[in-house]
This record gives C-alpha cells, sequence and structure tokens, in this order.
C-alpha cells in the first residue's frame, strides 16, 4: 500500500479546505501452489480414472465374451469403453474441481489475514482461469456425451422394466 500525503501544519486545517491526498494499493497474488497442486492432482485422477475403466472393461468382457455378442462385438466393445471413459473421466474431473474450489475457500476462510485474492483482470488471470475453464468445459461435454450414449443404449434394449 502506498500513501503519499503533503505535510501541513494543523493549525492550517479548517472547514472546507482541500488537501491533495493520493492513495494506491498494489498486491500480488501468488497461486503457483494451488496451479501445482490442481496438476499434481488431475495426474493421479487421470491414472485412477484410467484403472478404474480397466476394471469395468475387463468386467463387461467377461459378462459379455465374443462368442456370446458375435459379429457386433468391436462395435459394441468401443461403445463401451467409450461410455466409461466419458462416464468416469467426467466424474473424477468434476471431483477434483468441486475440492480445489473447496480448498481454495477453506484455505481463504480459515486465514487470519488475507493471503489469496481473486486473480488479476486481463492477461495474468488467464494463467489462472484458463485451465479451470478447459476442464470444466470438457467435464460437461464428457458428461452429455456420457449421458447420452447412455440413453441410446437403453433405448436399444426391447426389454422394458417400470417399477
Amino acid at each position: 500500500m502506498i500513501i503519499n500525503y503533503d505535510e501541513v501544519e494543523t493549525s492550517a486545517m479548517g472547514p472546507g479546505s482541500l488537501f491533495k491526498v493520493n492513495f494506491a494499493v498494489e498486491y500480488f497474488s501468488d497461486y503457483s501452489a494451488v496451479l501445482q497442486s490442481a496438476a499434481i492432482g488431475f495426474a493421479f485422477m487421470f491414472i485412477f480414472v484410467i484403472l478404474v475403466v480397466i476394471i469395468r472393461f475387463w468386467a463387461f468382457t467377461n459378462r459379455n465374451p465374443r462368442s456370446q455378442i458375435g459379429e457386433n462385438s468391436n462395435k459394441a466393445w468401443t461403445f463401451r469403453i467409450l461410455l466409461y471413459i466419458f462416464d468416469y473421466w467426467s466424474n473424477f474431473m468434476f471431483l477434483l474441481i468441486y475440492l480445489i474450489c473447496f480448498g481454495i475457500f477453506v484455505k481463504y476462510k480459515l486465514s487470519m489475514s488475507a493471503t489469496m485474492l481473486l486473480p488479476e483482470e486481463g492477461e495474468a488471470s488467464t494463467r489462472v482461469k484458463l485451465p479451470f475453464f478447459v476442464v470444466f468445459g470438457m467435464v460437461v461435454v464428457f458428461k452429455l456425451t456420457a449421458v447420452l450414449m447412455k440413453i441410446y443404449d437403453q433405448a436399444r434394449i426391447d426389454i422394458f422394466i417400470i417399477d
């Protein structure tokens, strides 16, 4: 914080007197730790998604071998693995975004003084905001795709069960 003022005798100050006062605030928010932990979390979640998709696809192929599916086995397996990738990636990345936002909120609320401020406007904020918007946009697109794929998969079934 920088405050510039002109020194004036107190006896010269009277009602209606005007004085020159300048007030400026300079701050810098360091988001490198948050971005680094987000990148580490993204890597771990991505590995976790791959493991879950492999386990789910292995279970699907055990229940539906090529001999049972017939000539369309490659199409069915491709559809199923894409469905698993879209569904689990969007679920786990949304959880990661939620946990990062929750951690920032808790850190802000529990601090005695403001250590994290909103990102600056302009070019400096792009480095902070762009990864969030890219991952969030991908989560929305992948989840919408997974829901549409599930609707398509269930609409092709000839047996309807109504509870």
